[in-house]
């Protein structure tokens, strides 16, 4: 059994009790490139402490650095307190391409907790076009963008953090972007995100996978490997307001590697174990910590997806963290036109409260005591948990 560095965080805003800390395991997993292990065993050391943090609670902005072996870096950054006291690797496997590790993490619980509990938010995603298709010209990878998206989406649909993704449209975002400037309403974030049950869109896009040419040298004898770009630009857009809250390009590259001539299978294992496709996988793992940093603590919102005499249905749900007796406010969305003719939306806060009657997996039947002012409430109307 190994024991590495204890690892301290850098609290924000209240001192840790050290006095009481729980143990979490977790597996991590990383490629084995030219049978280096050592930096295989760190990568995926890394993977299992970053599962074992989010899911404990904590919100992971950086990972530590690797080096010689060893996590080099002393130290995290995260969004809310915690505290790693020890680390222990307690088992290793190989394969031909991958390396599995389990570790034995002893973390400080934190302190502080969002207002709305420990509720999850939902996010749909789309695929990812290719904004230059003559660069996928050499290798045939015109399906990339797709292979990305499906790579990303089971990372955030099994992540363990504030959010989780629960569908891959058959959409690209450059449709989206196309239908969003006709200022409907809903407009059509709204309706992709509605028709998911989903609080989130995820969109994004290929900017760049331009080769960099082999550079000759011992006068022309042998060449250095060609080094392939990658540049992926990804947008979260709010489902309730369709508005842009978070946006951020991703760049990387890595040694191409493959046969320059054939077609490559982009959904191969090859391709993804191959030193171009360890750094996309980089990134994907990079979009996931980014977006659980951006959502940590959002405001859980819904619609009200059914109105009848009895009793209101909201599209909020166990699975979303809601129990019985949670309470949620109502507002209703209302579009208008600026002095400067530019379509807005506006929310109109409506004075009851929902409480929650009976909770299923997606959806919530809830009561207001009173079911008259049911008919101050329409369809598609925003909750918000209290």
């Amino acid at each position: 059994m190994i024991r590495l560095i204890a690892i301290v965080f850098i609290s924000l805003i209240l001192p840790v009790n050290l006095a009481h800390a729980q143990w979490f395991e977790a597996t991590g997993s990383a490629p084995l490139l030219s049978d280096n292990k050592e930096s295989a065993r760190n990568l995926a050391v890394q993977d299992a402490l970053k599962q074992a943090l989010l899911f404990s609670g904590a919100q992971v902005k950086s990972i530590a650095q690797v080096s010689n072996g060893l996590l080099a870096s002393d130290h995290f950054e995260v969004r809310s307190e915690g505290s790693v006291r020890d680390l222990q690797l307690i088992s290793e496997s190989h394969t031909d391409s991958q390396i599995l590790v389990s570790i034995r993490v002893d973390i400080v619980p934190q302190d502080m907790r969002c207002a709305s509990g420990n509720t999850l938010t939902k996010l749909v995603m789309t695929k990812f076009p290719i904004r230059h298709r003559q660069q996928a010209a050499l290798g045939g990878i015109f399906n990339l963008g797709q292979a990305t998206a499906n790579q990303l989406f089971n990372i955030l649909a099994n992540h363990q953090g504030s959010y989780r993704a629960t569908k891959l449209l058959n959409i690209e975002q450059n449709i989206v972007n196309q239908l969003n400037v006709q200022h409907s309403f809903p407009s059509p974030v709204q309706i992709l995100t509605q028709s998911a049950d989903a609080q989130y869109l995820l969109t994004g896009e290929l900017v760049d996978l331009s080769m960099h040419n082999p550079q000759s040298k011992w006068y022309g004898l042998s060449t250095h490997d060609p080094k392939r770009q990658f540049e992926l630009s990804m947008t979260l857009y709010d489902g309730n307001n369709s508005e842009k809250i978070w946006s951020k390009n991703y760049v990387t590259q890595g040694r191409w590697g493959l046969d320059k001539t054939q077609t490559v299978d982009v959904n191969s294992s090859k391709f993804w174990t191959a030193p171009y496709g360890v750094a996309i996988s980089a990134i994907l793992l990079d979009i996931s910590s980014d977006l659980n940093q951006e959502l940590f603590c959002a405001e859980l919102k819904g619609n009200v997806v059914r109105i009848d005499n009895q009793q209101l249905t909201i599209n909020l749900g166990s699975t979303h963290g809601i129990k019985v007796g949670d309470t949620f406010s109502v507002s209703h969305n209302q579009q208008f036109i600026d002095n400067n003719g530019i379509v807005r939306q506006s929310l109109v806060l409506n004075g009851v409260t929902l409480i929650a009657q009976q909770v299923n997996r997606n959806h919530t039947i809830v009561d207001v005591g009173d079911k008259l002012t049911y008919g101050d409430i329409n369809l598609n109307d925003i909750v918000k948990k209290q």
